[in-house]
């Protein structure tokens, strides 16, 4: 796990450190979202004395080269996650009656909406009655 975080800060062009190959560490093995304060605390507990402001540092640093992101839907405090751990959501929508708009039109208009909340369409299905 260690080598393969060094070889993607290396890929991003940032310069290995262990503050850096640590919290990537930490945000690999969670499944959830996580504070700057919460990564702050995991990392004391496992006596890793790294201080706050270097751990905001490398999260700035992680954030800018795409690394990691940010939740933009998050309240309060900013959660943060590796890009390939996002949760995918559904959004599933019925409507009485779709025989008369043109597919093409709709999902083109689907994505425009999409891209300004920088989420991607994955997938759209119609179905008949």
């Amino acid at each position: 796990m260690t080598i393969e975080i060094q070889h993607k800060l290396r890929r991003v062009g940032l310069k290995v450190t262990q503050a850096r190959v640590l919290v990537m560490k930490i945000l690999s093995e969670q499944r959830q979202q996580m504070s700057v304060k919460q990564i702050y605390q995991q990392l004391y507990q496992e006596d890793n004395k790294i201080s706050l402001a270097t751990v905001y540092r490398v999260i700035n640093d992680l954030e800018i080269t795409g690394m990691i992101s940010q939740d933009p839907f998050a309240r309060g405090e900013s959660k943060y996650t590796l890009p390939v751990q996002h949760q995918i959501k559904t959004l599933e929508l019925k409507c009485a009656d779709l025989s008369c708009v043109d597919h093409q039109s709709l999902i083109l208009s689907l994505q425009k909406v999409f891209k300004q909340f920088n989420a991607d369409l994955l997938d759209i299905e119609f179905k008949s009655n």
